[in-house]
């Protein structure tokens, strides 16, 4: 009896250490890698610790962290157990703030409805006075003192009128602003807190009490970067200059302040692992004659459409991404957007703050998406990890780009005569891994917790490219600039959209493909206006017929090319050639075609002209049709 009473005494002196709170220690974030989707935050924190057995609750963590990416490095101390679990507390604070809010924006909307009703009651009584200004009878004379009090009574009644209505207007225009005001600011704070924070709940032991630094590192889901360049063409003569932006956005549910951001080519959402082949069986009853491989459909060079909320309204700066490469963009304050598409992209995924993240196939016409509101909210979930002996990454002050390596150089006749690619400008520190490179940016970055894409520049390169001018007189008598960017595959270029400026104008946009097996990257930067071309034709005529079985039509043409520009050029003029699918008709080309190339399987002759500033050149050139004479056959 004595030895159940003192387990139970020590059962009784035990119970305030398992029942005790655990202790709360604040983390702050200090570096984050942001990949194509998702993203790694590290965050550091101190706490006083007693010797033995303790337990620590971190919090101010992302509300969609990754259970299986925590990890937490400790020193002074030893991890027994993690536990992770929501924060739904500060939530319900900030719910009630936004239900404030939206208490007092009613109660405003009903003032105003009354304001507004109020105005119509005085409109009605002022048409009522005035439709009665009728005084006396046509009989009887107008008594002069009514006449006085009846103007009095009208000037006295009118007037309070206008100025009731003049207060009226202008209490309504003031709730008009705080309406909108309201309006906003309900908007602003349900995008920004509409899931609870996380928690992680550590069990340590200590050999002695003192002060235990953490470092504490998950993967989120709600992060992700696009890369885009600017390609610009100053003088043709002169290098050319390519810049590298990354675009960034998260929704973490809290905003990054003054941290060093990692932005990483990797895709940790994306199998890395190499497709596997299985057997390939045929039979006499299984006649399974091609291997089961999608077959993907014709590709599109651009996607375009619309983003709007279930009510129809627009939803900007919603961010569109393709399901090939790293290509994306965001959509504008109506909600549309215009991308430029990788090749072998099929789809694209949307996502915006406050909605459900949306994934659809690319169609050829304008696209219309409608994204349905996020309604769910995490269930805590509570998982055990082991600590970790892998060594951390020292934290820095830097953001980083991983790509891959590289330098270039521009080779004439065999001899180097100038290092492509080379760094003009630079907002990084470079590093590199086994498998990719870094670009560490130098300056701290800020970025809200808003879905919304915040640039940050990489670098500006000097590039060394050859240009051509192509043009086809018969469809256009314009000249379209293309430039070539050899060896391009060792600037470090990830897919994305290129902004594309000539002579310090804006000329359109296209796309880098990582697809592209071509030794040379091509952009086409638009019409040039500077090149002159005229086509005209020089003479028409047929001969036979009557008693002959055949007509021959003859044509004869000339084109005037023209250098007005500063620079000398290259320009390439194709013309096309009818070809004959019967044996009784015949095409043959005149004899004077001004050296043209012939393509007699394509019907395309091709000329490479050189031109200096303000030089001009000629070409003639022509073909005849021999065809039955019952036909009616003309070129133009």
């Amino acid at each position: 009896m004595r030895y159940l009473f003192s387990i139970l005494c020590c059962l009784l002196l035990l119970q305030p250490a398992f029942a005790a709170e655990p202790q709360k220690v604040n983390s702050e974030l200090k570096e984050v890698t942001v990949f194509l989707k998702g993203a790694t935050l590290r965050n550091t924190a101190s706490a006083s610790v007693a010797q033995g057995r303790s337990v620590l609750l971190f919090t101010g963590l992302s509300y969609n962290m990754l259970r299986e990416s925590i990890r937490i490095k400790p020193d002074n101390c030893r991890i027994l157990s993690v536990t992770q679990r929501m924060n739904y507390l500060d939530l319900e604070i900030q719910d009630k703030k936004i239900k404030e809010l939206q208490d007092e924006l009613l109660k405003l909307n009903d003032k105003k409805t009354a304001w507004e009703q109020e105005l119509t009651i005085y409109a009605q009584e002022k048409e009522m006075i005035l439709s009665n200004k009728s005084i006396g009878g046509q009989e009887n004379g107008v008594d002069p003192e009514k006449l006085r009090l009846t103007a009095e009574f009208f000037r006295q009644r009118l007037s309070d009128i206008l100025a009731r209505v003049q207060s009226l207007e202008a209490e309504i225009k003031k709730a008009d602003k705080r309406i909108a005001e309201l309006g906003n600011q309900v908007r602003e704070s349900a995008a920004k807190n509409i899931y609870p924070s996380s928690e992680i709940e550590v069990s340590i032991m200590a050999d002695k009490a003192g002060l235990a630094r953490f470092d504490i590192e998950y993967f989120i889901s709600e992060a992700g970067w696009f890369p885009a360049y600017d390609f610009r063409v100053n003088e043709l003569s002169a290098p050319m200059e390519l810049g590298y932006v990354a675009h960034i956005y998260q929704n973490s549910g809290f905003d990054w302040k003054n941290i060093a951001v990692t932005v990483s080519s990797a895709d940790p959402g994306n199998n890395a692992s190499a497709p596997v082949l299985k057997p390939w069986f045929i039979s006499q009853y299984n006649q399974q004659f091609e291997y089961s491989i999608q077959n993907p459909t014709a590709e599109l060079n651009r996607a375009s459409g619309q983003v709007v909320d279930q009510n129809g309204n627009p939803v900007p700066f919603a961010n569109i991404s393709t399901d090939k490469g790293s290509t994306g963009t965001s959509t504008d304050f109506d909600g549309r957007f215009s991308l430029a598409l990788p090749s072998g992209a099929q789809s694209i995924t949307i996502s915006g703050v406050g909605y459900e993240k949306q994934t659809m196939p690319i169609s050829r016409s304008a696209m219309y998406i409608q994204l349905q509101p996020t309604v769910s909210r995490l269930e805590a979930v509570t998982i055990m990890s082991k600590s970790s002996d892998k060594k951390s990454s020292a934290y820095s002050d830097a953001t980083t780009l991983r790509g891959s390596r590289g330098g270039q150089q521009v080779i004439t006749d065999g001899v180097k005569v100038r290092e492509s690619g080379a760094i003009t400008h630079t907002n990084v520190n470079m590093a590199s891994t086994a498998v990719s490179v870094e670009y560490q940016l130098k300056d701290r970055m800020n970025i809200p917790s808003d879905g919304r894409p915040y640039t940050a520049e990489i670098m500006k390169r000097e590039i060394l490219a050859a240009h051509r001018y192509t043009a086809s007189p018969k469809a256009s008598k314009e000249a379209y600039l293309s430039v070539f960017i050899p060896e391009w595959e060792k600037l470090n270029l990830l897919e994305g959209e290129v902004n594309l400026y000539f002579a310090g104008s804006y000329t359109g946009k296209t796309a880098i493909s990582l697809n592209n097996l071509k030794d040379s990257l091509e952009f086409s930067m638009g019409k040039d206006p500077n090149i002159k071309i005229q086509r005209n034709l020089v003479s028409q005529k047929t001969s036979g017929g009557g008693i002959l079985p055949n007509k021959t039509g003859s044509y004869q043409w000339s084109t005037e090319v023209r250098n007005t520009g500063r620079s000398a050029v290259t320009i390439v003029i194709t013309e096309p050639f009818p070809l004959s699918a019967e044996k009784d008709i015949k095409v043959e080309l005149a004899r004077e075609l001004s050296g043209a190339a012939v393509d007699k399987e394509k019907g395309l002759m091709t000329w490479e002209l050189k031109l200096q500033p303000g030089e001009q050149k000629k070409l003639d050139f022509g073909f005849s049709v021999t065809y039955p004479k019952n036909l009616n056959m003309r070129f133009e």
